[in-house]
């Protein structure tokens, strides 16, 4: 029996056992994101998604091509947040109950919006042409990748183009295409193999098929030979006269959320910030999200202690709880950034804009009053107007995007575009995640947003990872995951002039996107057309 006589009789026979299908689909859906941080095995795309394309070959029902993508992205999206399920941990006596729903539902429903979309574009477009196959595919689960950017507040965690993280040449091309087009790319690459060869039919090994392969070979080509002639041409320069202090404590989340050890969690920072011979050249120090526990403007005695972490001349930016008090009751609350000086006035401040569901607010609060964040207190928290760019006043500290946690990770929406930045600012408290891949993925799509915006990144995290970050990519500075350390660092300055895409955005995405289904139209039409007999 020939080989792929035989493959095709194996594929015909998983797919005749309907649980042995779902455990190979999501088996592959795991091997996908394998090739996301902290992995990085890109090249584990190229089978888990031609597979995928090879079942969906075989199968002739609407219902089974949505089955087979869900079960697939089941695998994809439930380890590729398993992270989240430590959040539970921090309060296992409380949560633990819910471990299991945090570990599964997250993914359970990612999936669902790619298999819909992926069940309506290969039923509407199937054609006996592998390549209206591989299209339909990557079209489906890029329009999916877009709109899980907005869709419920979004959450456009682990977009494929992310895979390229470690790969500075290959991010070069987000500035133009954005990661949200670098992953279209990446995922037609992916199914490539199945444009010559099959397990359930002939090979077809044809002029257009070898054109189509060549064509995309020569589109990654001009991307590496651009990244890496970017990289040359355009060196890491430093804005004068700035050296700034980050600061990680690695206090672990249990201990950060238990009111006895506020104060000792603070004299931490303090004795980081302060316990070195140079800190007299130092002209900024930052701390992470929700450092300081403390209401720092209801207690201006906090503000005094704060102080003495301050630079001669300098200013100190931190995370804190902005509260709003009737009596002795919290009324209000917000997760926010604060810039103070040497005195300990508040110079300015920023309200975090993107919140996060369960952990900062319960949605749908009003229809479910019972349900509760898995964060400490009862009170949700309320959102900023949006964001802005932060300028200090005789400061020589350039103007500044603040970003607090995952805001960082959604593409074309980490700045204002009225007064544009000059460098980004993501404080983050990652605690909650443990030693999982969770921090590692945070840290590369924080990364991605530099080299999209052509604008360095700081990132300052509780437990790690802190690092500074040039605006092509290349980390000039890092304290690990839950390791305890303070880097002294020079701002990086910004790409000389605007990215094409901190103008335009998503725009370069969607017009492929548009292409991607007049094409589809086109075939279809064309198929329709087509003798039949």
């Amino acid at each position: 029996m020939k080989p792929n006589k035989i493959a095709g009789h194996f594929f015909l026979l998983i797919n005749q056992y309907p649980w042995l299908l779902r455990l190979v689909l999501a088996g592959f859906g795991v091997i996908s994101s394998l090739a996301f941080a902290p992995y990085h095995l890109v090249f584990l795309l190229f089978p888990a998604f031609s597979f995928l394309i090879w079942f969906l070959d075989i199968q002739t029902k609407r219902i089974s091509v949505f089955a087979t993508i869900w079960w697939f992205g089941l695998g994809h999206f439930v380890f590729g947040n398993a992270w989240m399920a430590n959040a539970i941990l921090v309060r296992v006596d409380e949560f633990g109950w819910l471990y299991p729903i945090a570990l599964f539902a997250p993914g359970a429903v990612l999936a669902t919006l790619p298999a819909l979309l992926g069940a309506v574009v290969w039923s509407r477009c199937k054609s006996p042409d592998i390549m209206v196959s591989v299209i339909s595919v990557a079209f489906a689960w890029s329009l999916s990748e877009w709109l899980r950017c907005w869709l419920l507040t979004g959450y456009p965690w682990n977009l494929i183009g992310y895979v390229w993280s470690n790969y500075i040449p290959v991010l070069q091309s987000v500035n133009i295409i954005g990661v949200l087009g670098l992953g279209l790319l990446t995922l037609i690459t992916a199914m490539l193999p199945v444009l010559f060869w099959s397990p359930t039919k002939k090979p077809v090994i044809n002029l257009k098929n070898i054109t189509f392969l060549a064509a995309v070979i020569f589109i990654w080509l001009g991307i590496v030979i651009y990244g890496v002639q970017r990289l040359h041409y355009f060196p890491t320069t430093y804005v004068p006269g700035i050296l700034l202090r980050l600061v990680q404590p690695a206090i672990s989340q249990q201990d950060k959320i238990n009111p006895d050890n506020y104060q000792s969690n603070l004299n931490d920072y303090l004795r980081l910030t302060r316990n070195t011979s140079n800190f007299h050249q130092i002209t900024h120090v930052i701390w992470p999200e929700s450092s300081v526990s403390y209401d720092v403007e209801r207690y201006p005695e906090v503000r005094q202690l704060l102080s003495s972490a301050v630079p001669e001349g300098g200013k100190l930016i931190f995370g804190a709880n902005r509260l709003l008090w009737q009596g002795d009751q919290v009324i209000q609350a917000w997760n926010s950034l604060y810039v103070i000086d040497q005195l300990g006035y508040i110079l300015a401040r920023y309200d975090k804009t993107h919140l996060v569901p369960f952990g900062e607010y319960v949605p749908g609060r009003s229809w479910f009053p019972w349900l509760n964040k898995i964060t400490p207190g009862t009170l949700d928290f309320s959102a900023g107007s949006g964001h802005v760019t932060l300028t200090l006043e005789n400061d020589i500290l350039p103007p500044f995007s603040p970003l607090i946690c995952y805001e960082v990770i959604f593409p074309g929406q980490v700045k204002s575009y009225t007064d544009g930045p000059t460098w980004l600012l993501n404080i983050t408290n990652d605690g909650w995640f443990g030693l999982s891949s969770g921090p590692y993925q945070h840290f590369a799509m924080a990364k991605t947003r530099a080299v999209e915006e052509g604008i360095p990144l700081i990132r300052v995290a509780a437990t790690g990872i802190s690092g500074v970050v040039d605006p092509y990519g290349r980390i000039l500075a890092l304290i690990p995951l839950n390791q305890v350390g303070v880097v002294d660092a020079p701002l990086p300055k910004p790409h000389p002039t605007r990215t094409w895409y901190s103008k335009f955005g998503n725009s370069t995405f969607l017009v492929l996107l548009g292409m991607l289904a007049i094409f589809l139209v086109w075939s279809r039409v064309t198929t329709r057309r087509e003798p039949k007999g």
